[in-house]
């Protein structure tokens, strides 16, 4: 009777670790592709992302790709800090997640040619003074008309920065206005219904809106900040260390669809209409036409030139918020040490030289 019972518990054991050797097998060989979370937005930025998820080029490649829409970039950089997204196509709000050493920037690829600036009422004060800011006499305003504004705008993204870097202009600091935080479709309809001085815009479509209802350009990011904006790519570094081959792939098919996108506007007005109009935008075919005109697309042929430099708009950027007290100086380093073209270097096979201020 023992022999039978020690005879049935073998049996039982040798079965249990058969099935657990099938079921550790079965795993392995059925599983799938790592998924990729990525954040962004529903406009020029998210408009490759979406495309290739859209049309099924990550899959494809054998990528599971989740593509995550946010209405600015600092809920993105919320996201990269809590986990809960792997890689994002943002904007200028980027910087403050390469500062926090957690990031990877993998890639400039929209550059914003106009559209982003500070716009007031025409009746304002500030459109009484011209030719105050140092190097650019045509921006508007001064220390004056400028100190104490209440200035509409998304907090953390390039409302801010413009703003900020219009003040400082006139030996001002981003403590000298008040900047009430606002997303930029809400802000755009509180300015017209008469809240605040005057409105950081985050360029197309709401530059439009803002011109049509009569409203002025007083100060220029370009004009103030002396700078060329580029959004584009980043990441968190663990993800990314952790899955490198996956990480290349999905550059490299995103980045596919930016000089496919570069190199015809016919195909992007035609996408980019129906994912902003499908997300809320009531995209207009002139706004349509203005947003090709006001941004371009950072693909291979500018990548390859020998004047580009990687990185210039967040590094850039990191230097002038640590000037304003908005990153920790200690903490630039950061940025210099997330710059990442080594991905963009071995895609198009070229060397790239990295930014420096």
């Amino acid at each position: 009777m023992k022999k039978r019972v020690a005879l049935s518990l073998l049996l039982i054991v040798a079965l249990a670790l058969t099935s657990a050797h099938l079921f550790a097998g079965g795993a392995s060989e059925t599983s799938g592709p790592v998924k990729i979370r990525v954040g962004t937005m529903p406009n020029h930025i998210g408009v490759p992302i979406q495309y290739a998820a859209e049309k099924g080029l990550y899959k494809e490649a054998g990528l599971d790709v989740e593509v995550i829409l946010f209405p600015t970039g600092a809920p993105i950089n919320e996201a990269l800090s809590a986990g809960k997204i792997d890689l994002a196509g943002s904007g200028m709000a980027s910087v403050f997640a390469l500062a926090s050493g957690d990031t990877y920037w993998l890639g400039d690829y929209v550059k914003t040619v106009a559209g982003l600036g500070v716009y007031v009422r025409p009746d304002s004060p500030v459109l009484k003074e011209k030719g105050k800011f140092p190097g650019n006499p045509n921006v508007y305003g001064s220390k004056e008309t400028v100190k104490g504004m209440v200035i509409l705008g998304a907090l953390g993204t390039s409302d801010q920065f413009e703003a900020v870097a219009w003040a400082q202009g006139f030996g001002l600091t981003g403590n000298d206005f008040q900047m009430l935080n606002m997303d930029r479709g809400p802000a755009v309809q509180a300015f017209k219904m008469g809240e605040g001085d005057a409105i950081a815009c985050g360029g197309p479509p709401y530059n439009y809106e803002l011109e049509a209802a009569g409203f002025v350009l007083a100060a220029g990011l370009t004009e103030v900040s002396g700078m060329d904006i580029a959004d584009g790519m980043l990441g968190r570094k663990k993800f990314i260390d952790a899955n490198t081959e996956e990480v290349e792939k999905f550059v490299e098919i995103t980045y596919s669809v930016i000089d496919e996108l570069f190199d015809s506007d016919e195909m992007l007005a035609d996408y980019a209409m129906g994912f902003y109009n499908k997300n809320g935008k009531n995209y207009t075919t002139e706004m349509m036409k203005g947003e090709i005109k006001d941004k371009d697309y950072i693909g291979r042929k500018t990548i390859s030139s020998p004047e580009y430099r990687f990185g210039s708009t967040m590094v850039g950027m990191g230097g002038f918020y640590v000037t304003d007290g908005k990153i920790e100086p200690e903490l630039e380093k950061n940025i210099f040490a997330s710059l990442r073209p080594d991905f963009l270097e071995k895609i198009y096979g070229i060397k790239i030289t990295n930014f420096t201020n």
